[in-house]
């Protein structure tokens, strides 16, 4: 008679090494299904639970410890599976959250940039609103100014009858004062021009000894007043400059009136022009420039305040520099209007000893 399978492979194996294969695969599930329930958590295995439960049922119909080892086999395949779904689900929901959340931020920041916009163009309205007022504000004072600067230069010649001495004086505080007035309006004239885009230049051949002499005739008498000397060095063989005469003659008149201003009396300013080419590694290839400086021996300016000298309505904090009068307008329409001319201007000053300011523009 013979014996049945079973009883063949019980006498190969021993109880103890059944009972330890049999371990080991339970073992092996139960790790399956708390690996499967840390990333899907138990209450998700739905689909998972019904698997196990049929498994159950195979394993409790079968009788043999071969049949007991293939079933295991096929779930921890299952297992494996159900773990690559997890995973997958996991990712996919993460993924899907991450998506809304960019969503989230990509509409902020469009809600945010939109806003940007709004406020830019709003300030830019703003800007030329104020542009425009300043602009209008500065030409209707043009007209009762000249006038008031032309009576008081009348009674100065005494056009309109004897002045007495008292009397002179207060009229040149009256002319004084309204040329300092015709200075700001202009100034702010050109600042609201500027801001606008609306400042123009009309280019053509200027010859430099010919603006000096305007320079010198309209600056002349503040030079007399306090008793300086106004020396000017120009070579013979200069040529001309190619920009807009009156803002050229802009520029260097501000720049003598500061040197004028901030010097004591008895001091004296250099006016000196020079011819820059390509050769000595001043110029831009075959394009000659022309330098002029403006130099003084009067107070300097400070250190600490030389990075600001060209922004707008910069005042210094030296007492003594603040004792002349000014806007603080001059000099940053003086950089606008050089480097409208294709130039570059630049200063060296030393505290209490005095300053030169330099500005190059195209040879004509």
């Amino acid at each position: 008679m013979t014996a049945p399978p079973d009883a063949d492979l019980s006498r190969h194996l021993s109880r103890g090494q059944i009972a330890l294969g049999v371990a080991i695969g339970v073992l092996a599930a139960i790790m399956g299904i708390l690996a499967v329930s840390a990333y899907i958590g138990i209450n998700q295995l739905s689909e998972e639970s019904l698997l196990f439960a049929t498994i159950g049922d195979a394993l409790s119909a079968q009788r043999t410890f071969q049949t007991a080892l293939l079933t295991l086999g096929s779930l921890f395949i299952i297992l494996n599976l159900a773990l690559v779904l997890s995973v997958r689900r996991t990712i996919r929901r993460d993924f899907e959250q991450a998506y809304s959340l960019l969503a989230q931020e990509l509409a902020e920041r469009r809600r945010v940039e939109a806003a940007l916009v709004e406020a830019k163009e709003a300030a830019e309205a703003a800007n030329r609103a104020k542009s425009d007022f300043v602009s209008l504000v500065s030409h209707e004072l043009k007209a009762p100014m000249t006038a008031i600067k032309g009576y008081a230069d009348l009674l100065l010649v005494t056009a309109a009858g004897q002045v007495g001495e008292g009397q002179l004086g207060f009229l040149g505080n009256i002319k004084t004062s309204v040329e300092q007035m015709v200075r700001l309006v202009s100034d702010l004239a050109d600042i609201s021009r500027i801001e606008a885009g609306r400042l123009k230049l009309d280019f053509s051949r200027v010859p430099v000894d010919l603006l000096l002499d305007e320079v010198v005739s309209s600056t002349q008498s503040g030079f007399t007043a306090k008793d300086q000397t106004l020396v000017l060095e120009l070579p013979e063989d200069l040529p001309p400059i190619y920009g807009d005469h009156l803002r050229l003659l802009q520029v260097l008149t501000n720049l003598v009136n500061n040197a004028h201003k901030y010097t004591p009396a008895g001091g004296q300013i250099i006016v000196r022009a020079s011819c820059l080419d390509g050769e000595n590694g001043h110029g831009v290839g075959d394009q000659k420039l022309i330098q002029i400086t403006v130099q003084d021996n009067g107070i300097g300016i400070h250190p600490d305040e030389q990075e600001r000298v060209f922004s707008k309505f910069f005042r210094s904090e030296d007492e003594e520099a603040r004792s002349r009068p000014g806007t603080g307008l001059g000099l940053n329409i003086t950089r606008y209007l050089v480097e409208m001319h294709q130039g570059k201007i630049w200063f060296e000053s030393h505290y209490r000893q005095g300053t030169a300011f330099h500005f190059t523009v195209p040879a004509a």
